[in-house]
């Protein structure tokens, strides 16, 4: 099993200039538990990671996860940039599910990177997909729309990157995800 862990930057569609991208690997949970190491290290459990944030007590953990992508095996990064003026939205007039053309937009660049990936690559054969959980139609129909587009694809959950644990701490898909959207700002 190939697991994923995916979020966006601007809005789909919408915003001039919009990306897509995926951390993934095999050993999900070596990666977490690392994470979430790091971020104890750092005195971060209890703060999101966010390129665009100016709580500057993120430096040390920014630098100290990226340094961790960049040595690690198994932890891999793929990313989609969108460009609205060489993007065709009429491409999405005829859909089934009756969105808009951003949503289509999310959608098919989500479905677009997800099926450039392939899991026996990875010596894999299924594809389990983490995403953040946001509040609209498009979000809601994205795991049934990449399942029916991608056979590989086992299942898909919308997960909430600002999730923590009892205590207030990050919890491990959280950070996959928040980890993901760091990496394509």
């Amino acid at each position: 099993m190939l697991y994923f862990y995916g979020d966006e930057s601007n809005t789909p569609g919408h915003d001039q200039i919009w990306a897509i991208g995926f951390i993934f690997t095999s050993t999900p949970a070596i990666h977490m538990r690392k994470i979430s190491k790091l971020r104890k290290e750092c005195s971060y459990e209890f703060r999101e990671l966010k390129y665009a944030s100016t709580d500057y007590s993120q430096i040390l953990f920014a630098l100290r996860v990226i340094d961790y992508f960049l040595e690690t095996n198994d932890l891999y990064f793929k990313i989609i940039i969108k460009d609205n003026e060489f993007f065709n939205n009429s491409y999405f007039r005829k859909n089934k599910y009756k969105l808009n053309n951003n949503d289509m937009a999310y959608l098919s660049a989500y479905s677009e990177l997800l099926k450039s990936i392939n899991p026996i690559k990875y010596e894999q054969n299924k594809k389990l997909v983490n995403i953040d959980d946001k509040g609209f139609r498009g979000n809601v129909i994205l795991p049934k729309f990449l399942k029916e587009k991608d056979e590989s694809v086992t299942n898909v959950y919308r997960r909430d990157s600002k999730r923590r644990k009892r205590d207030g701490a990050f919890c491990d898909v959280s950070n996959m995800i928040q980890l993901a959207d760091f990496l394509q700002e």
